[in-house]
């Protein structure tokens, strides 16, 4: 019997065979396609599993030292509050609304600062039966007011007192037997290197007095405590010499200084030359 060649297979089932060959094409086709989509989706879920354990790590990480970088933030705070307590002085209040009482008036309100000041120390001085020479009131002028001061004259102001009032009632608590008139100084403002958007702000003043040795080191002694809340004033003392009055002693140049740490404002120099027909700005920036 004559076996039939591929010519007649091929006649004979040409239909079966391009159905059957057309149905295992398209199944190559899915059973590829598919093999790829699985294997995406290996590698999606790979990648997804990495970066999903990359952030609970980070997360642990975080969370493991929330706590304890949140304390050292609270701790550096209130270290940054107690040094600028103790560097700055006390008793200061809302300027703006204690001159409402004045009816704005700058001028009467630090006047009535001044007085109640000299009130504060020669009522000191005469229930203690100190023999001590004070020094006359200084004037609204020599503390800088002005008709046209704007808020941040009226704080420099109050803050000039209250150096002042510490430096008196520390030169008389420590024995002084005189004490000259307090000599103002200009307000240093110095930048603050990588943080511009503040400044230190240094005030000071200069009072001559004349007394035993025991109390110009009771001077600084004073200065350590920190009564009423009056810390804040420091003392440098310039110069030391002999008195030649009668009474004897030494007499010194002492200046009392504060500082202040804040946001930096604009130098209004030139709009004061202007208002105040030239007269220098009091700041002086360095």
């Amino acid at each position: 019997m004559k076996s039939p060649n591929f010519q007649e297979i091929w006649e004979g089932n040409k239909k079966f065979l391009l159905g059957t060959g057309g149905a295992l094409l398209v199944f190559l086709l899915l059973f590829s396609w598919i093999g790829d989509y699985r294997t995406d989706a290996q590698d999606y879920q790979n990648k997804y599993r990495r970066e999903r354990g990359g952030i609970q790590n980070l997360y642990r990480t975080v969370r493991s030292h929330y706590h304890e970088s949140s304390h050292r933030v609270e701790d550096l705070e209130k270290l940054e509050q107690d040094l600028l307590q103790s560097f700055s002085p006390g008793g200061q209040v809302d300027v703006m609304k204690a001159l409402d009482s004045f009816k704005g008036s700058s001028e009467l309100y630090f006047s009535d600062q001044i007085e109640k000041i000299w009130s504060e120390v020669r009522t000191k001085k005469t229930r203690r039966s100190l023999g001590c020479e004070l020094p006359s009131a200084i004037k609204t002028s020599e503390l800088g007011v002005s008709s046209d001061d704007l808020e941040e004259d009226s704080i420099r102001h109050q803050k000039y007192l209250a150096i002042l009032r510490r430096a008196l009632n520390v030169l008389i608590d420590s024995g002084m037997k005189q004490i000259g008139k307090p000599r103002l100084h200009t307000e240093s403002v110095y930048g603050i290197q990588k943080n511009p958007g503040y400044e230190v702000v240094f005030q000071r003043m200069t009072i001559r007095v004349r007394g035993p040795f025991a109390a110009f080191s009771g001077v600084f002694e004073e200065l350590q405590k920190s009564a009423s809340g009056e810390s804040g004033v420091q003392a440098l003392l310039l110069d030391l010499r002999p008195a030649k009055k009668e009474g004897g002693g030494l007499v010194g140049d002492l200046e009392f200084a504060s500082f202040s740490v804040g946001e930096a404002v604009e130098d209004r120099t030139d709009s004061r030359k202007k208002r105040r027909g030239g007269k220098k700005s009091v700041r002086e920036r360095r």
